[in-house]
Order: C-alpha cells, then structure tokens, then sequence
C-alpha cells in the first residue's frame, strides 16, 4: 500500500475499566522514571482536572490517558488507580474490545505494545468524525479511515465486515453519515471496501 505517511508526537493510553493495580506509583510519576521531565497540561476550564503530561521545555511529545465515555460527548473522569484523571470518548468500548500486539518502533529501539486491531480503529474513525463534525478534524479522521479500510480489506479479507457487525446500536447513526462524508475520500471502484462497509444497509 502507498500512502501519505501520518506522523505523530502524541501517545494516547486507553483502559476500558480500571485497572487491577495495588500501591501503584501516580501515573505521573510512572511517566517521570523514564527519565523525562513531564508536566501536568491544564485544560481550558482552571477547574478541570489534568487529563495529558507533556515534556517541560517546549517539546510536542504529549502523553494522554483515554477512558470510555457513556454518552456521545466527551468528558473528564477519575482514574483512580493511577491517581490522575482521562478524557471519556464515546464508544471507546468498542474500539478496545479487540487488540493485538505489535512492535513500536523508534530511534532508541523497540517495545511491544497492545493496540486496536486495525479494522475497529478505521471504523472508530468513522464514527468519531460525526461527533467532532464541527472541528477542523473530521476530513483527516475520514482521509485515515479510507486508507485504512483499503489496506485492511485487501490484506485480511472479512476483518472489516466483523467490525461493521460489532458496531454498537447506537453508533449506527454516526456511521451512516460518516459513509456519505466518505464518498470524497473512497471511489467508487474501492468497491471491496464498500462491500465491505455493507454501505447499502446504513442507507
């Protein structure tokens, strides 16, 4: 697959309930024995809770915890094992019921990490670019997903018609809005992927 390379400074750490931990360190603290100077990033409302730590001096590597939310919106909640707070995103559940391990790889080596499988990822990508519609986001939420979805439809055939079938009842809303905003992004002749998507039954 040939695509535009999507690069990032951002880590965004997710549990989808809380975790089994005992007299565990501050997250922040965990983040400081790596050796790098993080700071609690202060939200826009004074009152808010911290919900990302980034590098003192002026470096973009950010590190955020996520959580599911229980509503469309998003939202601050407590984490209470890891003494900090996370950002709630809707339907975040779904996104983290199926993950795989995978390398992460970097300039100071390699580490295995736990992610979404790929295929849910796309589809979260959909959904969420209808519930920030009025951010300057979504295009690149629906650029991501069509080239996602392409790669993931040739390599593992079937993987993207089980994500559509495990889309909560309450997303299908969002993803049927989101496949009309596709239409710029996917051609037509990506008709693997439309089948795929079974575009016909959101209509």
């Amino acid at each position: 697959m040939r695509a535009v390379p999507y690069a990032t400074d951002d880590v965004d750490i997710a549990r989808a309930q809380a975790l089994a931990l005992t007299d565990s360190p501050a997250f922040l603290e965990m983040l400081r024995e790596t050796g790098i100077r993080f700071l609690e990033v202060p939200q826009l409302s004074r009152r808010a809770p911290s919900v990302s730590f980034a590098e003192r001096g002026g470096s973009r590597l950010r590190v955020g915890l996520l959580a599911p939310s229980k509503s469309d919106g998003s939202s601050t909640v407590a984490v209470p094992e890891l003494g900090a707070h996370a950002r709630a995103l809707p339907y975040l559940g779904y996104l983290l019921a199926a993950s795989q391990e995978v390398p992460a790889l970097s300039a100071y080596g390699a580490v295995m990490v736990r992610v979404p499988v790929p295929e849910r990822y796309a589809v979260h990508k959909l959904i969420v670019s209808q519930l920030r519609a009025k951010t300057s986001t979504p295009a690149k939420d629906l650029q991501q997903a069509a080239t996602l979805l392409e790669a993931v439809t040739k390599r593992f055939p079937g993987a993207v018609d089980e994500a559509v079938q495990a889309v909560p009842r309450g997303a299908a809303r969002h993803v049927a809005r989101a496949l009309r905003a596709l239409e710029r992004h996917l051609p037509a002749s990506a008709e693997a992927v439309w089948e795929a998507l079974g575009s016909r039954r959101w209509r």
